[in-house]
């Protein structure tokens, strides 16, 4: 006989509701640098930009800490831009609708 053992789903209380939120950033490039490096710190911005517009949209002050965010996608724009976007789902409880 073969018994698995499976966690308890994740129990949402009705007077809950679960949204997603997601905030973009758009990192560039320094100027006068060119390659894989100016690509990696455009990069590097446009992530601190998009958990920084998370927090914000999250109501968080300025020195707290976002976590349990993921990253959804980055895309390369013309000129070494680059965007990023990151997502974190959020509990509301029935008084914060």
């Amino acid at each position: 006989i073969f018994i698995s053992w499976l966690p308890p789903p994740c129990i949402i209380r009705p007077q809950q509701a679960v949204i997603v939120v997601r905030a973009t950033g758009i990192g560039y490039p320094p100027p006068r640098m060119k390659g894989a490096q100016a690509r990696l710190m455009a990069r590097r911005a446009a992530e601190v930009a998009a958990v920084r517009s998370l927090g914000r949209k999250l109501g968080l002050g300025s020195n707290a800490r976002v976590g349990n965010f993921k990253y959804v996608a980055a895309r390369y724009l013309p000129g070494g831009a680059v965007e990023v976007t990151v997502e974190a789902v959020r509990t509301l409880a029935a008084n914060e609708r």
